[in-house]
This record gives C-alpha cells, structure tokens and sequence, in this order.
C-alpha cells in the first residue's frame, strides 16, 4: 500500500500540495499533518481520465494521526489525476480549500495486470467502535455468484 503524509497549511492555501504516486489498482493512505483541532478534513480525487471526483473523508487514528484511506479500485489506469484537500470547521461547518496536487498512477510492473479489476473486490472498512480497519473480500463462484467475508480481526492502518 502506497503511504504519503501530506502537509496542509490552511492559513495560506498551497497549491501545488505534494504529489502523490500510487501504483494501478494499488491502494493509497494518505496522512495530513497541519490539520487544526475542531477541523475536519476530505480528500477530492480525480481519477485517471475523469471529469467529476469523488471524495472521501478522513478520520483520526488512535495516534492522532488525521488519515484518508483510498482503495486501489479508484486508481483503475496509469495516467495523470488530481486531488485536493478541503477541512470544514466542526462549529460552524465552514469549508477552507487547502490546496490541490497532482496523482501521477504508475502502471503495473506485471503485463497480466487487468486494470480496473482485482482490488475492486478487495478493499477496507473501518469499525468506527475500534477505530481498526477490516479487510473485505470477495469471491466469484463457477456460476456467477458472489460470497463477501470480513476479516475479524483488524489492523489499524495509518
């Protein structure tokens, strides 16, 4: 899994934020540092080849650390994308652009990588109780038939 801590300084929007490299169908975790207590932050991503992004909100680990999770299905393609990090006030809900970055996705190194597929059915979920991250899993049977499972145990990932 690609890891990166990016640095918001939401007194000064900067743009270009760091930019990030994940890999095709890899999945990505995405540390902010710099975001103020009271604040919530949210990842906007672009995909490789897309005009609307998709977004998705951070949380606090239990180190305090404020981390976004990106499953691998959102990076189908080699190719150039965007994000952008916004926080909103928690009292007043006020939004505050933090700046936006470049996504470079790197192709497979393997040639019988099927882009798009394969981590699609593979991803996480997070107990909000725990704060652990659980591994979802899919399988396909002969006849087209999907059985989901959710691994008991779970890891934290930031």
């Amino acid at each position: 899994m690609y890891r990166k801590t990016i640095t918001l300084q939401p007194d000064k929007p900067n743009l270009p934020l760091d930019p990030i490299w994940p890999g095709v169908n890899g999945s990505a975790l995405l540390v902010f540092s710099g975001v103020p207590s009271g604040f919530t932050a949210r990842l906007y991503l672009t995909k490789v080849g897309a005009e609307i992004a998709v977004y998705f909100d951070a949380e606090e680990n239990s180190g305090g650390e404020v981390a976004v999770y990106v499953p691998g299905a959102n990076f189908p393609a080699a190719g150039a994308g965007k994000y952008e990090v916004v926080i909103t006030e928690t009292a007043t809900g006020r939004n505050f652009w933090c700046g936006a970055g470049a996504v470079t996705v790197l192709a497979a190194s393997s040639g019988s990588v099927n882009p798009g597929y394969g981590t699609a059915l593979e991803t996480y979920i997070r107990n909000p109780t725990t704060g652990l991250w659980h591994k979802v899993t899919a399988e396909i049977n002969e006849f087209g038939e999907v059985t989901t499972t959710v691994e008991q145990t779970g890891v934290e990932l930031a």
